[in-house]
């Protein structure tokens, strides 16, 4: 991709996010994010249609960023995928108190479930790769299930410790499934 091109979507989601910060997202204008991010309407609509389509491309990074961490992980396995989980999201703690004063911070949730299984089918994870309708079903439970620990504790103001919690999480994963099968699974398929 030409460098210009990433640069000016670079600009209008740096200026959206900086206006992000102290005004409403109903209430931030074109004018305002064009001029701040130093680059013409026309540039604006040549890469976003809209507010929405600039916050997702912003999301859509993080995520990827998200995974490109993964990718790095000696690791791969679910207690250090979801040490790291912990770990990125709270380094990225502002951004989600910024979308929860917005009233935004659903938008992240949804990025998320239709990012993340796209790339998981190139994730080097050993329990992704090629998306089944199972396989689908699984991730959107860990996607959610992953993001919902992350709010409770910050809504709980309870501190998180990512190794720590994912630890305890994997641990409490195996007692339970060790321990109940049977009561989680009576259902008959």
């Amino acid at each position: 991709m030409d460098l210009r091109i990433i640069e000016s979507r670079e600009k209008i989601a740096n200026a959206f996010f900086q206006l992000l910060k102290d005004s409403s997202f109903e209430e931030i204008t074109i004018s305002e994010i064009v001029g701040l991010a130093q680059v013409s309407r026309n540039t604006y609509y040549r890469h976003f249609k809209n507010k929405m389509s600039i916050l997702s491309f912003l999301l859509d990074d993080l995520i990827e960023d998200y995974f490109f961490e993964i990718e790095q992980l000696r690791e791969k396995n679910l207690a250090c995928v979801l040490e790291l989980y912990f770990s990125f999201w709270l380094r990225h703690l502002s951004l989600i108190r910024i979308l929860e004063q917005q009233n935004l911070q659903g938008v992240l949730l949804d990025r998320q479930r239709k990012k993340m299984p796209v790339l998981m089918k190139n994730s080097s994870l050993p329990w992704h790769g090629e998306n089944s309708v199972q396989k689908e079903l699984l991730n959107q439970l860990m996607i959610g299930g992953a993001w919902n620990l992350l709010l409770y504790h910050l809504e709980k103001h309870m501190p998180i410790h990512p190794g720590t919690l994912s630890k305890k999480l994997v641990k409490e994963i195996k007692d339970t499934l060790g321990q109940d099968i049977n009561l989680l699974f009576t259902a008959d398929f």
